[in-house]
């Protein structure tokens, strides 16, 4: 699991977040 790169991406695209 990216956990990591989930979170950097999910700095980036909150939206995707969602």
């Amino acid at each position: 699991m990216d956990f990591t790169s989930r979170n950097v991406a999910v700095d980036v695209e909150p939206t995707s977040m969602q």
